[in-house]
């Protein structure tokens, strides 16, 4: 456990969001239909940390 949990917990929603784009061929609308969160988070999310 050498990285703080946020840290952490940033990798993992990372690796989320990449497999949901995968999912869906990057449609962010249904991505964020199958994460269940609202498209305008995830938007937020994949622009903040480069995946779109």
């Amino acid at each position: 456990m050498d990285r703080p949990l946020t840290e952490r917990v940033s990798g993992y929603a990372r690796c989320l969001i990449k497999s949901a784009f995968k999912k869906t061929g990057s449609n962010i609308a249904r991505a964020a239909a199958v994460l269940g969160v609202p498209r305008q988070n995830l938007s937020r999310k994949a622009k903040e940390w480069d995946i779109i």
